[in-house]
């Protein structure tokens, strides 16, 4: 991670010993609005972003252990990230279609670095539980993460993502 983090930042992260929390934190922006994330190989449950977060974010077209400096953009400078995908015309399809829910993805995220600490209560607005941990011990704990730090919950079975009440979200 410290040698890719050195060729994607151009070694900003390493003119001074390193503080933990300046490093990137990595996600991923589920391009094709899957229900059940577009990372879901590395979990089943996932956070939501605030709007505000985007401007501490950079991106790459996929997976950054593999990237360079020159495929990373950001929320106002995105074109060399989607110029690299080769799912374009998806993309395109998705955001067009109101913001309809594409199907069950896999792999097909572009990959997130938030810079600058991650706080819970600033950063995300919701978290969004697979409901296979419905009625399971996890899932109080999940409820009590959520409460402490002002997280909306939805819930997803794979296909569609729905609140505590059964209605879709969009």
């Amino acid at each position: 991670r410290d040698e890719w983090e050195r060729k994607l930042f151009g070694g900003d992260y390493h003119h001074h010993l390193l503080i933990a929390s300046e490093r990137p934190k990595y996600a991923a922006l589920n391009v094709g609005r899957h229900a059940n994330g577009s990372a879901h190989d590395y979990g089943c449950c996932y956070l939501v972003f605030k709007p505000g977060a985007r401007q501490r974010a950079t991106f790459t077209p996929s997976d950054s252990s593999g990237a360079s400096q020159y495929s990373v953009g950001t929320i106002d400078h995105f074109e060399q990230v989607l110029l690299q995908r080769q799912d374009l015309k998806t993309i395109f399809e998705i955001a067009l279609a109101n913001g309809k829910r594409g199907g069950s993805g896999y792999g097909d995220y572009v990959e997130v670095q938030l810079h600058g600490p991650g706080e819970f209560s600033k950063d995300f607005s919701g978290r969004v539980i697979h409901t296979g941990f419905r009625k399971t011990p996890y899932e109080a704990k999940l409820r009590a993460f959520a409460a402490k730090h002002h997280l909306e919950i939805s819930w997803h079975d794979d296909v569609k993502v729905t609140t505590d009440e059964g209605k879709v979200v969009d």
